[in-house]
């Protein structure tokens, strides 16, 4: 055998787990996570029932994992978003959430594919509750480096009023209640930010 042609072990391992994950995400988004069974994802990946289980553990383990992706996913996405500004700025989150973030319809979907998991799932809903806080967390840091607010408490209270807006825009219009006037929304964030008074609390 030609050592230099063999891919290593660990990378060819890593590689097959990733793509489990995203035979189940197709399926999750797909027939939704409540009736996706371990054998519809073997079945996706083209990969025999119980190899699936070998890399990946059972369906409940498989599922967990998703919400690691999807937090890697978020960060790369803004990432390439941001990528060509040398200092980004909180208009930039914004422009994201409401913009490219909005129309990822199927990240939103699984989300809240998700979130029904996470009610009867504990480790699930750390990992969802961990998801939302680094979002929140982000946006409120983002704040501080822009002089916007006075203390980090009213910074993650609007980081949280925005996310909470752009998460109820995403739900409602996936299930066929989309705004009127989808810009709006984007300025109603920006209100959000302006309400950080000079006493640093979110008015």
């Amino acid at each position: 055998m030609n050592g230099a042609a063999a891919m290593p072990r660990p990378k060819i391992d890593a590689e097959r787990r990733a793509h489990i994950l995203d035979a189940l995400e197709t399926c999750a988004v797909r027939n939704g996570i409540a009736k996706t069974t371990l054998a519809d994802v073997a079945r996706e990946a083209d990969l025999p029932r119980p190899l699936v289980r070998y890399f990946m553990g059972n369906r409940d383990d498989m599922i967990v994992k998703l919400f690691d992706k999807l937090l890697e996913r978020g960060e790369e996405e803004f990432a390439r978003h941001t990528d060509h500004k040398a200092s980004p700025k909180m208009s930039d989150y914004l422009d994201f959430l409401f913009g490219e973030g909005v129309a990822k319809t199927s990240n939103n979907k699984l989300i809240t594919e998700l979130s029904y998991f996470a009610e009867s799932n504990e480790q699930a809903r750390e990992k969802l509750k961990g998801l939302y806080e680094s979002i929140c967390l982000k946006l409120a840091g983002q704040m501080k480096e822009d002089n916007i607010g006075r203390s980090d408490a009213a910074r993650f209270d609007a980081a949280y009023a925005i996310f909470s807006l752009y998460y109820g825009y995403v739900t409602f219009r996936d299930v066929g209640l989309p705004p009127s006037n989808p810009g709006k929304l984007r300025k109603a964030a920006d209100l959000i930010l302006d309400g950080l008074g000079a006493d640093g609390r979110l008015q």
